[in-house]
């Protein structure tokens, strides 16, 4: 049996590796990465760190310049099995608390049927379509974007639009050669959109699942349900031990999830500095 502690350090050193993947700007650092796309990005932040042991004064004030220089607030996603010293040190440099994650986890048995899980019928809309899902293909540029924008729905406000470096951030994920970026369609129409990532090795046997949404006229159907339960399947299928999801606390996300197996493994906390001049992210 894992324990959380275990999944953690998997999972964030998964999440370091994955993210310095897409994003033009990174420097590794307290044994994860801090990572930099534009002012405004959820992608300016560190994660992974701290989890080998202490950290020391210098790597903390390497950081903060990180984002400084470039005119971003220094965020970082911290578990809750980092080390004291990097809580007392940011304490120190006036970081507060911006916000709760609740990292949920799913053992995978080899041989379970992990579809059997699906409460209910498969989806259908007021036709009777049946759901289905597709991975998107990194050469059809018209999915490609609409999968953002379905996807950014349920994380931005209505009529956002994405910028050059949110949308190349995108292709790159789409085109990741360890991850699934899917599509829900209802004839041919896309519902729902979000994305996974599959173990490398027998290093890290840990699937992620992120980034999901469904447009607001098709939740309460099962969508996001059955685009959980393909994923761990898949990830099954290419030997994960265990599924995550990151969630808000209380979001919909969680009650899903735990509907299906899932259940909350650690927690994270998202510190930030403020500063005059310095853009925050989301």
């Amino acid at each position: 049996m894992l324990m959380p502690i275990e999944i953690a350090r998997m999972e964030e050193a998964r999440q370091a590796r994955a993210v310095v993947e897409v994003v033009p700007e990174f420097e590794r650092i307290m044994g994860g990465a801090m990572t930099f796309l534009e002012p405004g990005s959820w992608a300016n932040q560190a994660c992974g760190i701290a989890l080998s042991g202490p950290v020391t004064n210098d790597e903390i004030d390497r950081f903060v310049t990180f984002y400084e220089s470039r005119g971003v607030e220094p965020r970082a996603e911290v578990a809750q099995f980092a080390d004291p010293t990097l809580v007392a040190g940011l304490g120190k440099r006036g970081f507060g608390l911006r916000q709760f994650e609740t990292v949920l986890a799913r053992l995978i048995d080899p041989s379970e049927d992990v579809m059997a899980s699906m409460p209910g019928d498969w989806p259908t809309d007021n036709k009777g379509s049946e759901l289905v899902i597709e991975r998107v293909d990194p050469s059809d540029e018209a999915m490609v974007l609409e999968s953002l924008r379905v996807a950014m729905s349920g994380f931005m406000p209505e009529g956002y639009t994405p910028s050059a470096g949110e949308i190349e951030m995108h292709r790159k994920i789409v085109a990741h050669p360890h991850s699934d970026y899917l599509v829900a369609k209802f004839g041919g129409v896309v519902v729902g959109a979000g994305g996974a990532e599959y173990p490398r090795d027998a290093e890290i046997p840990v699937a992620v699942l992120f980034g999901v949404s469904v447009l607001n006229e098709f939740r309460r159907r099962g969508v996001q349900q059955a685009l959980i339960l393909h994923r761990v399947k898949r990830a099954q299928e290419k030997g994960a031990k265990v599924a995550v999801i990151h969630s808000l606390p209380g979001a919909s996300t969680d009650r899903n999830a735990m509907r299906l197996g899932f259940a909350p493994c650690y927690t994270k906390v998202v510190l930030a500095k403020r500063g005059e001049g310095l853009v925050p992210s989301p």
